[in-house]
């Protein structure tokens, strides 16, 4: 969740900690306290869920000079290497956001197609060629914009904080039959979408 903050005379930034977390794969459930930088408040929860039998998914919020980033990765289900993917899709994306250093459509972008390049390098590399896929979701916010890019399935919505309305902004990577088309792996498949959408005081993503 990432809400624009509404502004305060005299009011002192809260500082997040100084490097971003990444969800433990192995927990049963993830927190990061709810945190704040002078525009934006934000926060990443998850839980396993009783289906599976070991946590599938990676996240973790990155403060840059600009604005916030949040990113939730999810293992494919039933795919053996999914937490693997899941969790280092994120620590590559993490680390290529934080090297541009700037939150933007263009850097967001730019850090998907490296770390998704990154990524099938590096499985090809050690010989995984199968099972290693996961989703990926990209939620940032930077003055009066809010941005998201994702590839798979999931959830993304905006709430506009004036009158509560909400807005589906993600259109799930599924064919007729409801399986998944788009998800990142050794070979990547499907095509990325990337938005932005504008965003008043108290709105949320």
């Amino acid at each position: 969740v990432a809400r624009r903050a509404k502004a305060a005379n005299n009011q002192r930034a809260v500082v997040a900690p100084p490097a971003p977390r990444i969800a433990q794969p192995a927990a049963v459930a993830m927190a990061l306290p709810l945190q704040a930088t002078p525009s934006w408040r934000f926060g990443v929860a998850g839980h396993q869920g009783n289906v599976r039998e070991r946590m599938e998914d990676a996240s973790c919020s990155l403060v840059l000079p600009n604005g916030v980033v949040i990113l939730v990765a999810d293992g494919v289900g039933g795919e053996p290497e999914g937490r693997f993917a899941a969790t280092s899709i994120v620590q590559l994306m993490r680390l290529a956001l934080t090297m541009r250093g700037v939150v933007s459509e263009s850097a967001i972008r730019e850090a998907f197609a490296s770390s998704i390049a990154t990524y099938s390098a590096t499985c090809l590399a050690q010989g995984v060629r199968h099972g290693a896929r996961s989703t990926l979701l990209v939620i940032a916010a930077a003055k009066d914009t809010g941005f998201f890019a994702y590839l798979g399935d999931g959830g993304l919505y905006h709430r506009r904080g004036i009158d509560g309305a909400i807005t589906n902004l993600m259109a799930t990577h599924h064919n007729v039959d409801g399986h998944l088309t788009a998800s990142v792996g050794p070979q990547t498949h499907g095509s990325p979408v990337f938005g932005s959408i504008s965003m008043a005081v108290s709105d949320s993503l």
